[in-house]
């Protein structure tokens, strides 16, 4: 179950200046998800919004799902997207809650009365479904499969697809993840023997051979840090 919030909010729109009107900016109320800055506007008096949303958007789960005869984890239920709207009538909400119209709660006004700083706010929820898991099974539930590299798969995907299908879609990204982690890893070890050996450095002064290896020189810490990357790598690749 998703809550989505909006607040009705006013926008600036840069446009042609009409005859008599030296300003190109102009403003009107909708209703938005996310905080709209007014101090940026080029016409800030009159076009004030609220800092904060008196409400947050959230997504409920459940604390146990069924899927068939399995457990769902609750991180395989996250990569489902809620896209059926929850239909409400106005004998749900007490008139002192708010008021409903066309399946959005306004908590204080309706639609037609809304003044900017107003919120409203409706449920979503993901529809009942036929979906594949791409997993490891451990007795009635499911945990990520590590593969042969290390990379850990756990997905599910609305209808019915087989393993190779899944794969196919999976993979490739997974694969991104895996490389961008391998390019970022020597890096953050370079700067970590950097670090190191600068630390080393000021306890080994005395040493001449130990301090020139220590003084957190450029080559010497790149050195290390790929050593160190190939080592694990190498482990890691095994």
């Amino acid at each position: 179950l998703v809550r989505e919030v909006e607040m009705l909010q006013w926008t600036e729109e840069e446009g042609e200046p009409s005859d008599g009107d030296a300003s190109p900016y102009s403003y009107r109320q909708l209703w938005s998800s996310k905080l709209i800055d007014a101090s940026q506007f080029h016409v800030a008096e009159g076009h004030g919004n609220p800092t904060e949303l008196p409400l947050m958007p959230e997504r409920f789960t459940a604390q146990r799902l069924q899927l068939g005869a399995y457990v769902l984890p609750r991180a395989m239920a996250t990569q489902l997207a809620a896209t059926e709207p929850v239909a409400l009538s106005p004998d749900q909400i007490a008139p002192t809650e708010g008021v409903v119209d066309e399946g959005c709660v306004y908590l204080e006004r309706g639609p037609d009365a809304a003044q900017v700083g107003d919120v409203r706010i409706r449920y979503l929820v993901v529809p009942a479904q036929t979906v594949t898991v791409l997993s490891e099974q451990t007795g009635n539930s499911f945990r990520p499969y590590r593969t042969q590299s290390g990379a850990m798969l756990e997905e599910i995907a609305p209808g019915e697809h087989d393993a190779e299908e899944l794969l196919a879609e999976g993979l490739p990204t997974l694969g991104k993840r895996v490389w961008a982690a391998r390019v970022v890893a020597p890096v953050l070890m370079v700067v970590g023997g950097i670090l190191l050996l600068g630390a080393i450095a000021g306890l080994l002064k005395r040493i001449p051979f130990v301090r020139y290896i220590a003084s957190g020189d450029l080559r010497s810490s790149i050195a290390v840090g790929v050593a160190a990357y190939l080592a694990l790598f190498g482990l890691v690749w095994v």
